[in-house]
């Protein structure tokens, strides 16, 4: 693990200088803060705002004593006594006997010692440094680095959640992706905001695209400033995850699943799992889950599509039905002249009144959601005379997803490309840190400067935003960028040049295939084109494979083993002859068998159930290309023995949605075997 470490070490030394050059302190301090949790450090939390006195922490120490916490880019006594006076200053400071001083430098113990005396003798406070080598130290451990990558947007293997603790307005806001503050300071309050409380309490927002359903969210949030939050992300996949976050949310954060039309079926594992623990029959376990809110939304057109698949009493025992479920009604005519006077305060807009008013009334008329409305003005706000022009409102479509898809046809061809690479970045789960996004440009044949160039016109247009460099879409701007077979081909040359180091290809990798897996392939009608990014969906999760292996990152290497078994067995159905199936077969089994060796060594049992499960449906289609009788016995008999193992682990663990899958699996491998017996008693049996 020494060069692991060692590699991890300089991926984070090269993130904080990044983060110093860019003064991102509140970043630092909300990265730091959650690092002292993993030291021994308790009840971390910002201090209350105290007008002039700044905005530091508390918490207890490892040894159980009071502390203040301060943090700084730069390590000197003179810092340290400013900080020490801010504190004992303040008539309305908590109490603390230790000042513990996070910095990003790390300087001599002979000048420590020195330090530590004077704050004591001056301030009456025990000196505490937490620096850069022990940021270093504690941030790379195996069981803190994943969250380390979230937290920074460092490429790296995702936990399928990112942890914001404690609360921190821009950090909860990247995390939810929800709209920058660049855009507008300002909001339209809508109708359901009445009733949000200083509490979180459980909800499922239902809207169309641009409705505000994340904003909602983040509004609930911002009002209730829980003492943490955990935001799910699109890669969780693992039953392993789930545990990991649910762990995290003991003693009663916040979970949120956004856009959960995107991954419904992990929904209903996290909402099970969940439960789950709210019934543990140890109560000390059961009180920890009690407070524990889920706020969840998704699209509302998406969800006539997938309700019938989430049961209705996991929504009923979560709290999410009833007067917890909220639809978020479109922008009245007011609202929507409102909104666009905002747009044009804050945005410095020339829009003549008579415009004006056509505006508001072609919101009110067509989608008449906040997004659309802002979407609506992004080309007077990309012009150099910011003017709203006839010619913009003329012939708007239905909705905000069409708008933006013609402004994309608009664009000329170095804008296409550059939002082509944020949305490969996007999909594969990596930020498109400003090199990396340069790296991937050579492949698709633009240079730096269009780069420059086109980054600055796209965000004056509205079509993305930058944090410390790193360019962003909104989801419904994503969807509206197109991709085609070429594009993949040339994201597929640049994840796998090996120049990129093994951080960064791993989540490339992983990221690349699972998109291709979700989302591309599915969308593919042409078959030679869906064959293609099968294929290349494999060779993207063999190589996390094989990083894996290398790394001696047993999860990571279960994971990876399992959708690489997806993968063949995907591509043997699209072969027409028996030898060509059963090679892609056998692969599957292989791979499936070495996932299924790790999670029982492992000991996670939910994903040892899902594996087996799956590993049956192997076994069987195996057992279908037999020409003998015993032959497909021999295959259907291991089919049956692996679902009954998980039909056991899933009623031992309560996963009725899986127990449920396990039984459905079952049914049809007795049927299979019926079909082998010649004498009418032993079918029948």
């Amino acid at each position: 693990m020494g060069g692991l470490t060692q590699e991890r070490e300089q991926v984070l030394t090269r993130r904080l200088d990044q983060m110093r050059a860019m003064d991102e302190w509140h970043l630092f301090q909300n990265f730091t803060l959650g690092l002292l949790t993993n030291d021994g450090y308790t009840d971390v939390r910002l201090s209350n705002v105290r007008k002039d006195f700044g905005r530091d922490a508390v918490a207890l120490t490892p040894d159980g004593r009071k502390c203040f916490v301060a943090v700084s880019f730069d390590c000197s006594l003179s810092k340290i006594r400013k900080d020490a006076n801010r504190w004992t200053e303040d008539p309305n400071r908590e109490d603390a006997v230790v000042l513990l001083f996070i910095t990003n430098d790390k300087p001599t113990n002979t000048r420590v010692s020195q330090w530590v005396a004077e704050v004591n003798r001056d301030y009456n406070l025990d000196l505490r440094l937490f620096n850069r080598e022990t940021i270093l130290s504690t941030a790379t451990r195996e069981s803190v680095w994943r969250e380390t990558c979230a937290r920074l947007a460092i490429p790296g293997y995702r936990q399928g959640y990112v942890k914001v603790a404690p609360y921190d307005t821009e950090v909860a806001r990247r995390a939810l992706r929800a709209r920058p503050p660049e855009w507008l300071r300002q909001r339209v309050p809508l109708e359901q905001w009445k009733l949000l409380t200083d509490t979180v309490q459980s909800r499922l927002i239902f809207g169309k695209p641009g409705a505000g359903k994340t904003t909602t969210i983040f509004e609930q949030l911002e009002r209730a400033r829980p003492s943490a939050i955990l935001v799910v992300e699109s890669d969780l996949s693992e039953a392993s995850q789930i545990e990991a976050l649910l762990d995290q949310a003991a003693g009663g954060a916040v979970i949120v699943y956004d856009d959960l039309h995107e991954n419904h079926k992990m929904f209903v594992q996290l909402c099970q799992a969940l439960l789950a623990r709210i019934r543990d029959p140890e109560p000390r376990i059961a009180r920890q889950y009690e407070n524990v809110a889920l706020l969840a939304a998704t699209r509302s057109q998406e969800w006539q599509d997938i309700h019938k698949e989430i049961p209705l009493t996991i929504l009923q025992d979560l709290g999410l039905l009833g007067e917890a479920e909220w639809t978020l009604s479109d922008l009245d005519l007011e609202n929507c002249r409102r909104l666009i006077e905002i747009c044009r305060d804050e945005w410095n807009l020339t829009i003549e009144e008579r415009l004006l008013s056509q505006a508001a009334e072609a919101a009110a008329q067509r989608d008449a959601t906040p997004l659309f409305v802002i979407s609506m003005l992004a080309a007077a706000r990309g012009r150099d005379d910011r003017t709203l022009r006839d010619q913009h409102l003329a012939g708007l479509p239905a909705n905000v997803r069409d708008l933006w898809e013609r402004y994309w046809h608009d664009l000329d061809a170095d804008s296409q490309a550059v939002l082509r690479l944020v949305r490969l970045f996007r999909a594969a789960k990596t930020p498109p840190q400003p090199q990396l996004l340069n790296e991937a440009a050579k492949y698709f044949d633009v240079s730096r400067a269009a780069i420059t160039n086109r980054l600055d016109r796209l965000e004056r247009s509205l079509w993305l935003t930058r944090t410390a460099g790193v360019p962003a879409c909104l989801d419904v701007q994503l969807e509206s960028i197109n991709l085609d077979d070429a594009c993949y081909d040339l994201w597929d040359k640049f994840v796998f040049d090996p120049a990129t180091g093994d951080e960064t290809r791993l989540q490339l990798h992983n990221g690349t295939g699972v998109f291709y897996a979700r989302y591309v392939a599915p969308r593919t009608s042409v078959l030679a084109a869906y064959k293609r990014r099968r294929e290349a969906q494999a060779r993207h999760f063999d190589a996390v494979a094989d990083l894996a292996r290398k790394r001696d990152d047993t999860t990571l290497a279960a994971m990876a083993r399992t959708n690489l078994s997806n993968s063949y067995e995907e591509l043997a159905t699209l072969e027409t002859t028996h030898d060509d199936r059963r090679a892609w077969l056998d692969k599957a089994v292989a791979a499936g068998e070495g996932s299924l060796a790790i999670y029982r060594e492992l000991g996670v049992r939910g994903d040892l159930a899902r594996s087996l499960n799956n590993l049956s449906v192997r076994y069987s289609n195996l057992a279908g290309l037999e020409t003998t009788r015993e032959g497909r016995r021999a295959w259907l008999d291991k089919a049956v023995a692996a679902v009954k193992e998980s039909l056991d682990i899933c009623r031992e663990l309560g996963l009725r949605g899986d127990l449920a899958s396990s039984l459905n699996n079952l049914s049809n491998r007795y049927g299979d075997l019926a079909s082998l017996e010649t004498p009418r008693k032993g079918r029948r049996a």
